[in-house]
C-alpha cells in the first residue's frame, strides 16, 4: 500500500509539471505572437522567447511517457534536461 501512495504522489508531481509546461507553451506562445505584430524585434526577447517555447515542449513531450511507464522516470526527467541545454546551447 505505501508503494501505491508514493507513485500516486510522484503522478500527482508529474501532472503538475506537465500543466504549468501546458500553460508556459500557451503563455510564450501568445507573448510571442504579441510581440511579432508590435514589430519589436530585439534579440534578448526572441531568446528568451524561444527558449521557453523549447524548454515547454520539451517537458510536455518528455513527460507523457513518465505517465506511461512511471518506473522510467529518472531516465525522462535526463532526457528532459538534456534536450533543454542542448536547445539553449544551440540558440546561442
Amino acid at each position: 500500500m505505501q508503494n501505491l501512495k508514493s507513485n500516486n504522489d510522484f503522478f500527482k508531481k508529474d501532472q503538475k509539471l506537465f500543466s504549468i509546461a501546458f500553460k508556459t507553451f500557451f503563455i510564450v506562445l501568445i507573448l510571442n505572437i504579441f510581440f511579432h505584430f508590435i514589430n519589436i524585434k530585439h534579440f534578448i526577447v526572441d531568446i528568451i522567447l524561444d527558449n521557453l517555447i523549447r524548454i515547454s515542449i520539451s517537458f510536455m513531450i518528455f513527460l507523457i511517457p513518465v505517465f506511461i511507464f512511471p518506473k522510467t522516470r529518472k531516465f525522462f526527467y535526463f532526457m528532459i534536461y538534456s534536450l533543454i541545454a542542448y536547445s539553449i546551447y544551440l540558440s546561442f
